[in-house]
């Protein structure tokens, strides 16, 4: 939603919010067929000009994945051998937070730092974060 349109003041404010959910359930005659997954996502985004041309950004999104699935061993050729149950508990998270000066409409420098981290309670994967900061110039011709 374009909010510097809705609260009447002149510097824009845009914030988006979404969600996406899941839930893939199946029974079956021998327990290695049930399948039982939930997932979810959560997004969040805002942009705001504070300043002329110069711009306050940051997103935020949160994947959850629960439940348990599959995963298929193949042979060379990909032809499937057997199916291996897994359990999964797992969170991942994105955050970006930045700043943009726009010196025209062609033109734009923008500063960023990123952290991702991933959380595995089944331990399946190793727990992760990884961050880093960017500086990106963009010019258009």
């Amino acid at each position: 939603a374009n909010l510097d349109q809705l609260i009447g003041i002149d510097r824009g404010l845009a914030i988006t919010i979404g969600y996406w959910g899941e839930s893939t359930n199946r029974d079956g005659s021998e327990p290695y067929e049930e399948v039982a997954l939930d997932n979810s996502t959560l997004t969040a985004g805002l942009n705001f000009e504070f300043v002329e041309d110069f711009e306050l950004i940051a997103g935020y999104r949160k994947l959850i994945s629960q439940g348990n699935e599959f995963s298929t061993r193949t042979n060379i050729v990909g032809d499937i051998i057997t199916f291996t149950p897994m359990d999964i508990d797992f969170e991942e998270d994105l955050i970006a937070i930045g700043a943009r000066y726009n010196f025209s409409e062609n033109s734009m420098i923008n500063f960023q730092w990123t952290s991702y981290n991933i959380v595995d309670a089944q331990e399946i994967q190793q727990d992760y974060t990884l961050s880093n900061v960017s500086l990106i110039y963009r010019m258009l011709f």
